[in-house]
């Protein structure tokens, strides 16, 4: 028998833009910027501003700046939070800074700990006002949900991917928007995250399809590197739980069925290996390797090999070498000097197929003629 060819996507924060969410180095002034707007206008009155003080006087301590302020000025009066007032650092390099003073037990004020809450909190928040867009979510007759069918993710799930090849997404993003595409689309494709669960909370499809054989065709893995903003661990006996994701704030709120301790968001800084392996999922990393080294095709949508990624880098790098089979790399980027960046990090152990500037784009190419929506 013929050997399935093997496509590998791969997502970065450029991939959901389309849908408002912030690139990573857009994330913190964006979520200031909602924050501000939201108590602005009331519009989430449960929204408290405890978390982004947090991380604003930790950025005032560390950089100097005055977000802090910003933060209380902008309270009522609808603030314009500016890029010129942060300092040229991410999200997930303060992350990575919470996580290593708590390794090292190291002290802060206010602790290292309630840092790392507040961190995620305001993460949770921005990912979900800024992408929080009705949805078009109806319950079927037998209980299964469906919706509108219109994010490029939508497409590429329902009518790109080829099932004749082995697929696989690997993503870089906390968010669920390959998720929804994957687990609710058109082809009976269904998504596996590879991670084994121990709770698992509204969210019946997922249970029941990875304790039964499903169509190895329709099976599509979603390997999320870095986490997912519906998976949750306790710091105690250290269960995992997913939950549906429209039901994903529910880990804020819960605690362990085992143990009653407190869930946290398996969320992990790009930078930071030690809580990779903390929270199982090397595992997830072990099948990335092992299908990119089994890879034909690979396309890359939205995700730049950030220096600071180091882990995914070697990860890429060493899969593509050790495996031999010299991948067509296919490239969604708008920038040319990130197109350049990652031809060279491939170098020629890749071949290269044409350039897309947009997801977008993309998909209105790629998707077979017969179901193009006609203008």
């Amino acid at each position: 028998m013929e050997r399935r060819k093997v496509h590998v996507y791969v997502f970065g924060a450029g991939a959901s833009v389309h849908l408002g969410a912030p690139l990573t180095k857009d994330f913190l002034v964006e979520g200031f910027n909602l924050l501000s707007f939201s108590l602005s206008n009331n519009l989430n009155p449960e929204l408290s501003t405890d978390s982004f003080r947090h991380v604003a006087e930790f950025l005032d301590a560390l950089y100097h700046t005055n977000l802090s302020q910003k933060v209380k000025d902008g309270m009522n009066n609808n603030l314009i939070f500016l890029d010129s007032w942060f300092p040229k650092v991410t999200i997930e390099e303060i992350l990575t800074f919470v996580d290593l003073g708590i390794d090292n037990g190291q002290r802060w004020k206010p602790s290292f700990e309630m840092l790392r809450d507040s961190i995620h909190d305001v993460i949770f928040e921005t990912l979900d006002y800024s992408t929080g867009r009705p949805r078009s979510f109806h319950r079927n007759e037998d209980g299964t949900w469906s919706r509108q069918r219109d994010t490029c993710y939508d497409v590429l799930v329902d009518d790109i991917v080829d099932l004749n090849q082995e697929n696989c997404f690997i993503t870089f993003n906390y968010d669920l928007f390959l998720d929804e595409s994957a687990f609710i689309n058109h082809q009976d494709i269904f998504g596996d995250y590879v991670l084994s669960f121990d709770f698992v909370e509204n969210f019946p499809s997922y249970k029941t399809n990875t304790e039964n054989s499903v169509n190895k065709n329709t099976m599509v893995n979603i390997l999320k590197l870095h986490g997912s903003l519906n998976w949750a661990t306790c710091d105690e006996c250290k269960k995992r739980y997913l939950a549906f994701f429209r039901k994903y704030k529910s880990h804020k709120r819960n605690k362990c069925n085992k143990c009653n301790s407190r869930l946290r968001p398996i969320l992990i800084p790009p930078t930071y290996k030690k809580r990779i392996d903390e929270v199982g999922l090397s595992y997830v990393w072990e099948k990335a390797y092992e299908i990119l080294t089994k890879a034909d095709f690979i396309t890359i949508i939205g995700y730049s090999f950030p220096d600071a990624d180091i882990e995914a880098k070697w990860l890429f790098k060493r899969a593509i070498v050790e495996g031999g089979r010299r991948p067509i790399i296919t490239m969604v980027e708008p920038l040319q000097e990130v197109r350049d960046r990652i031809r060279e990090f491939f170098g020629k152990t890749a071949k290269y197929n044409r350039n897309f500037e947009t997801f977008e784009q993309y998909c209105e190419i790629r998707r077979p003629e017969n179901k193009r929506i006609s203008k």
